[in-house]
């Protein structure tokens, strides 16, 4: 390789391994700048290279500029975390809904009911009403702190619920319907934001009449026209998709208990009611 060639080709610095070395190995002493020698460069390390027109000295990072850079870094970490806190709290959070107030509404659904007759000496004959039932409700809730709901409830509907079976002795046809049904229950329900699981218990009431058909239909005969007394329990889940409008579905189950007849038979003769509901419904909170 000729002497022009060498010169022309791209210096590469050498290792530093406590000196430097050249690109033809040999090692070059590394001198310490005084800390008088050039201003702002206390303590800094160089290197001089030693190459075909001149030397070239390489300064290898300074300690005063690495102590100003820690300290910018110090005083802006502080600054960027009180602006991202600034930014947080300006930004919008949605309250919780609260579920407390009062509210009413109507609900419909179907009911099916399972009812026996019993007259002795005959036995037994099945009366299983069923059929479309829809009403109005109303009550008042209160949200805890820890998001439970405690409230009360009453409702009443109308009943479109009824049965037609065979006398016991088979002399007759039995009709039987299930005029209205009303409840007074408290609810207790854990709140997930706008919507509510719950269930509920209390007493139930119902008007259950049962009639005798006789011949071809003509003629009827009351045998049973009485308000029964009982309980229902059931449960449901109810979504707020406004802060005014609640839609619930909810299914309920009633024992209105058993009387005797209404009418005497000259011997013992009883009947009996449950029901089984489901019902969805559409409430206005206030």
């Amino acid at each position: 390789m000729n002497r022009s060639t060498e010169a022309a080709r791209p210096h590469r610095p050498g290792n530093f391994r406590g000196a430097f070395q050249d690109n033809s190995g040999a090692v070059l002493p590394k001198t310490r700048v005084a800390d008088n020698a050039t201003p702002g460069l206390h303590n800094s390390w160089i290197s001089t290279e030693h190459f075909r027109g001149g030397e070239r000295n390489t300064f290898w990072g300074s300690k005063r500029t690495m102590k100003i850079l820690l300290a910018t870094a110090f005083i802006l970490v502080p600054v960027g975390v009180a602006c991202a806190a600034d930014i947080n709290e300006t930004l919008p959070v949605a309250a919780a809904y609260d579920w407390s107030g009062l509210y009413a509404g109507v609900h419909f659904g179907y009911a099916a009911g399972k009812s026996n007759f019993f007259l002795a000496g005959t036995g037994d004959s099945s009366l299983d009403p069923d059929g479309f039932i829809g009403g109005i409700h109303i009550g008042f809730n209160q949200e805890m702190a820890n998001r439970f709901v405690l409230g009360a409830e009453a409702d009443i509907a109308y009943n479109d619920v009824d049965g037609l079976s065979v006398f016991p002795d088979g002399s007759a046809l039995l009709k039987s319907e299930l005029k209205w049904s009303g409840s007074a229950r408290l609810r207790a329900g854990y709140a997930f934001d706008r919507t509510l699981p719950y269930i509920t218990a209390g007493v139930a009431a119902a008007k259950y009449e049962v009639t005798g058909i006789t011949g071809s239909g003509s003629s009827e005969i009351p045998l049973h026209d009485e308000t029964h007394i009982g309980w229902t329990v059931g449960a449901g889940v109810e979504h707020a998709f406004t802060d005014k409008w609640i839609a619930r579905v909810e299914y309920r189950y009633s024992d209105f208990g058993s009387q005797d007849l209404s009418v005497g038979l000259g011997t013992v003769a009883t009947v009996d009611l449950k029901t089984h509901d489901v019902r969805a419904g559409l409430s206005h909170k206030f």
